[in-house]
């Protein structure tokens, strides 16, 4: 009876010692493999993308203006001025000086007669002096283009008028003789006639014309931006 007992025992001790080594085998895979989807992911990583660089503008080159007039010297410094108007050239009217240059032109002219004559002209085709374009220079009163003083007019004796207007806008004195023009005269050193412009430091003089009478610096009605020599 007891050997009955024991065999049954020990079969079931076999069979649990059987399921624990099929358990051990299939319960740990190999923790040393690699996974392969991580080395997929790497390998089809995106390349950045390049910056694209802006490209710098090419300037234009500035337009060059030029200055161009023909030599007015000798001329009337009136006609002058307006060929530089009609050129859209900048002017300055200067008082003639033998050193005068274009960075350097000397005084301004105050005041001045159309008809006085141009000494010089200095043309800045090089854009040196921000005041003009073209300068033109005239003489100073009483004096020539070179700057020396001009000679004193020596006076001279003419035949009484015999024109009633005449007789009374002479000098009044009891011969009706008279002196040459002046004292008062251009910057070129000639004599003023009447209706001639005169300079605004002259208004209210008085000089000899060339016809020997007295005429007087003044504003006219007709034009009040320059004065104007009358009798």
């Amino acid at each position: 009876m007891r050997i009955r007992t024991l065999i049954p025992a020990a079969l079931a001790a076999a069979a649990l010692l059987l399921t624990g080594c099929k358990a051990d085998n299939t319960a740990h895979p190999d923790a040393g493999a690699t996974p392969s989807a991580s080395r997929t992911s790497a390998s089809t990583a995106p390349s950045p993308t390049p910056t694209p660089t802006a490209s710098k503008a090419t300037a234009s080159p500035t337009p060059t203006v030029t200055v161009s007039l023909r030599s007015y010297a000798g001329e009337p410094v009136g006609d002058a001025v307006a060929a530089a108007r009609h050129h859209g050239l900048t002017y300055s009217v200067r008082l003639a000086d033998a050193s005068a240059t274009v960075t350097s032109p000397g005084a301004k002219a105050s005041s001045y007669a159309k008809s006085e004559k141009v000494c010089r002209q200095l043309l800045d085709k090089d854009g040196l002096n921000p005041d003009f374009d073209v300068a033109f220079l005239i003489a100073r009163d009483g004096h020539d283009c070179a700057g020396k003083p001009l000679p004193k007019p020596t006076p001279t004796h003419t035949s009484r008028p015999t024109s009633r207007t005449t007789s009374s806008t002479s000098t009044g004195s009891s011969g009706g003789s008279h002196t040459s023009c002046g004292p008062i005269l251009s910057g070129s050193g000639n004599c003023y006639d009447a209706g001639q412009y005169c300079r605004k430091s002259d208004v209210g003089s008085s000089t000899r014309a060339a016809n020997g009478r007295i005429i007087h610096c003044r504003y006219i009605s007709t034009d009040s931006r320059m004065p104007h020599w009358q009798y």
